[in-house]
């Protein structure tokens, strides 16, 4: 057996080598401005993808991505929603062309820090969030921690709750570190990935596409992924220090929740029905999965867009 795993690592490692003389890969739009932004937030960098709309005095759009994913998730949406707003996506720190040292804490506090630090270094004026399953969590933390978030658009966030645990392991061994680590190489693997999304978009596979998988499949090859996969799943999801029934009660912008009713990975629970039934919070159904920002951009687009000018306007 481990003659069997010790092939496979190696396999996977030098797949990941080859990968990596690959350039990076970017948006194939001309008014797209690809910045890859180095400023002084503990001595790292971060990557992001910004679209101007020659509107600076209107508040901007910043994009969060959701666990694995990277700014590319949001292809279908930055060109849209840039021609009336400002735009941003950030790569999250361990994600994509950001920073991925192994001594990040790599927890909801830390990643929130590096949305309020990029807000008040980068964008400078208000803005509202728009994140994604573990994007939008960190959204919602974000928004207690600075007075420039102005609003926050959910889309099927992942929230952990104190009384509904995301996953329940029946015994320690599954998130030893030599297991979450080995557990990673298989996870990353290409046609691994595109199972995966096939899951995420039920609706229309035919999303998936090389692009997809490649910008995906691209930050999993970094040299500390592996460590940094088994930190993530620690910090956030065996020993959670944040919970949602200790943000909600602190926001007091609005919030549109948009929901992928065929989203196979998060069910609607009572959290979820505590934040529907808020008075602060919008609820939308949509017929998706758990990415519905890339799965049907069209709609996911205009509910953006119709919201931000309310929020705008109140």
């Amino acid at each position: 057996m481990m003659y069997i795993l010790t092939i496979f690592l190696c396999m996977n490692l030098y797949e990941c080598f080859i990968q990596s003389k690959s350039p990076v890969y970017c948006m194939k739009n001309e008014k797209c401005l690809k910045q890859q932004l180095d400023y002084d937030f503990q001595n790292t960098f971060i990557n992001y993808e910004y679209m101007s709309s020659n509107k600076s005095s209107q508040p901007a759009l910043l994009l969060i991505h959701g666990f694995g994913a990277n700014h590319h998730h949001w292809r279908s949406n930055i060109p849209v929603l840039s021609q009336k707003y400002d735009t941003y996506a950030v790569d999250l720190f361990g994600f994509g062309n950001s920073s991925q040292f192994t001594e990040f804490p790599y927890t909801v506090s830390f990643w929130s820090s590096q949305v309020v630090d990029f807000i008040e270094n980068v964008i400078k004026r208000p803005c509202i969030l728009v994140g994604n399953s573990l994007g939008g969590y960190i959204s919602m933390y974000s928004a207690i921690k600075t007075p420039n978030i102005i609003g926050l658009i959910l889309i099927n966030p992942v929230m952990l709750s104190k009384n509904n645990p995301l996953i329940k392991f029946d015994s320690e061994w599954y998130y030893s570190k030599f297991f979450v680590q080995s557990y990673f190489y298989y996870l990353k693997n290409k046609n691994v990935i595109k199972y995966f999304l096939e899951q995420l978009y039920p609706v229309f596979p035919d999303r998936i596409n090389d692009f997809l998988l490649d910008s995906l499949y691209y930050s999993a090859c970094n040299k500390n992924a592996s460590i940094i996969f088994y930190k993530i799943l620690m910090e956030n999801i065996i020993n959670p220090s944040i919970f949602i029934e200790d943000i909600l009660p602190n926001i007091s912008v609005p919030m549109l929740f948009i929901n992928g009713l065929k989203d196979a990975w998060i069910h609607p629970n009572s959290t979820v029905e505590k934040i529907k039934n808020s008075s602060k919070v919008e609820f939308v159904n949509v017929v998706a999965g758990h990415c519905p920002q890339d799965e049907i951009p069209e709609i996911i687009n205009e509910l953006v867009l119709n919201f931000t000018e309310k929020v705008i306007f109140l």
